[in-house]
């Protein structure tokens, strides 16, 4: 792969382990910076472990953060949200890749923006929920999100607000919904949803996703009893 900037989009330890494992084993020598939208908590080591990964790391949140049902305080929060990527150095760089573990708002918003910069970036999405719903009505083969007006005006108002590069739509009911994706990074690209079937699946390779995890965690202590039998919760 040619010499590109990349733009990873993650929230969890897990999306996190898994972007690593695609730019430090797929795009080993490109630039790749880091947006978090936490929804951990980050701690020192941790933001160590990034900085010395990716070229740049911006913090949109360090922890979990939930929405107030506040409609005018929710609004406000996005506003400052996207300012502080607005203001930083990472809007100014012109990206040939975005990397998504979730199409949410404020994801959506940024990867418009960056698009607007550059109309040759493609957008990635990375596996978060490529196979199935745990709610099983989504699966059914002919569902259709029911948006409920509150949502149309709100998407309405961001329209307005934000112009064309709002990407996000209301109607989306499983993160990787958006069309604007390019391809899936994905464990198992045979097993993809419906949904997106035939559209451009890539598979993470095992042994990125075993360095990204050494990468990042190889000071941790764990220590595993000893015993007979297991059971192992995911």
């Amino acid at each position: 792969i040619n010499y590109m900037n990349n733009l990873c989009i993650l929230h969890t330890q897990y999306n996190i382990i898994l972007g690593t494992a695609i730019c430090k084993s797929l795009y080993a020598k490109c630039s790749s910076d880091l947006i978090v939208f936490a929804e951990f908590p980050v701690n020192e080591s941790m933001r160590k472990k990034l900085a010395s990964l990716y070229h740049s790391v911006l913090y949109i949140t360090d922890k979990f953060t939930t929405e107030t049902n506040n409609q005018i305080t929710d609004e406000i929060t996005f506003y400052k949200q996207y300012q502080i990527f607005k203001k930083s150095s990472l809007a100014s760089v012109i990206y040939d890749n975005i990397f998504l573990s979730q199409d949410r708002e404020l994801d959506s918003l940024i990867a418009g923006t960056v698009m607007s910069r550059n109309k040759n970036c493609r957008v990635h999405d990375i596996e978060e929920d490529c196979y199935f719903s745990l709610n099983p009505l989504l699966n059914e083969a002919r569902y259709q999100k029911k948006v409920p007006v509150k949502a149309q005006l709100k998407h309405c108002f961001r329209k307005l607000l934000y112009g064309q590069k709002y990407l996000y739509k209301p109607d989306s009911y499983f993160y990787g919904c958006s069309r604007f994706f390019n391809s899936y990074f994905t464990l198992f690209p045979t097993l993809i949803r419906r949904e997106l079937v035939g559209r451009d699946a890539v598979e993470i390779p095992v042994s990125g996703i075993q360095n990204a995890i050494e990468y990042l965690y190889n000071e941790a202590e764990v220590a595993i009893p000893e015993s007979n039998e297991y059971y192992l919760f995911f």
